[in-house]
Formats: C-alpha cells, sequence, structure tokens
C-alpha cells in the first residue's frame, strides 16, 4: 500500500508505519484494502506517534502499583466520545472497577478479572467506532512509533523537532 518501515505488534492488528498522506484518506484506503482482500471491512483508527506517547503518558492510573489481577485497559474512540457514553459504561458497574475519559481515549481500570467485569461488558453497547487494548500492547505500541518518529527524524535533518 506503499506505506514505509512498517512493523506489526504482537498479531494484535496493530501496525506502526510512516506515510506523508493525511490520516482520513488513510483509514480509508487501508479499510478498502482489508474488505477486498478478506471480504470484510473493519472500522480502522489511526492515532500519530505524538497522541500515542500522549496516550500512554496522560493515563491517570499507575501501572507499576497493578496488584495481582489488576489491569489497565485504553477504549480508543475514531471520533469523539457521545455525551452518553459515561452513563452506558457506568451501567450496572461494579465499584471495584474505574475508568475516566480524556478526549478520545477511556482509561480503564480493572481490580478483577475483565471477563467478571460489568464496566468490560458495556463496552459492547459503545458499538464499532472504539477500539481497546491492553496496558502492555499500548506501551508497546507507543515505543515502536516513538522510535520510527526518531528515525524519521533523523533521517530527515529534522533531529530537533
Amino acid at each position: 500500500m506503499s506505506f514505509t518501515h512498517v512493523r506489526t505488534v504482537l498479531q494484535s492488528g496493530n501496525v506502526v508505519f510512516a506515510s506523508s498522506e493525511a490520516r482520513e484518506w488513510i483509514e480509508a484506503r487501508i479499510q478498502e484494502e482489508i474488505g477486498n482482500t478478506f471480504g470484510f471491512k473493519p472500522n480502522v483508527m489511526l492515532r500519530t506517534a505524538q497522541e500515542m506517547n500522549a496516550i500512554v503518558a496522560e493515563c491517570p492510573y499507575d501501572a507499576a502499583a497493578l496488584k495481582e489481577g489488576e489491569g489497565i485497559q485504553i477504549t480508543m474512540y475514531k471520533g469523539e466520545p457521545s455525551p452518553d457514553t459515561a452513563s452506558i459504561l457506568s451501567n450496572g458497574m461494579q465499584e471495584v472497577d474505574e475508568f475516566q475519559i480524556q478526549g478520545r481515549e477511556i482509561y480503564c481500570l480493572y481490580r478483577q478479572s475483565v471477563l467478571d467485569s460489568k464496566l468490560a461488558n458495556n463496552f459492547q453497547k459503545l458499538g464499532s467506532n472504539v477500539t481497546t487494548r491492553n496496558w502492555n500492547t499500548m506501551t508497546k505500541l507507543a515505543a515502536l512509533a516513538s522510535e520510527l518518529d526518531d528515525f524519521l527524524q533523523r533521517e530527515n535533518g529534522n533531529g530537533n523537532d
């Protein structure tokens, strides 16, 4: 598809690549190509290296302080969350889990298995404009995107950008 420096992460459906094209054009093109190749069109959403770093840096939960069985997941919206997102997620939620909405991301702290979480189950009600990744995947994606961004800056002679 003419992207450069393409790398996949953990067979997770996540791809880091370089392109000078506009986000909307890239999203539509990837969606179309997946549709042509595999017969379905997933909702494709992109984040820049800077956005990925900000998502990780702005996490309101301390990953280093997690206890056994706890976990952080980040849900990303393609656009902006709807005004009723918080009430949808809170419906029937147990107080053991918590979430915070920040911009196009929802940060979740699970203090129990995600399989047992009412909060996790409520994400299905948000539709197909969201995708969720666990903390380990997000930090790996951010690191890989940063490495690529740094490489491209050096390659283009913009080491201070």
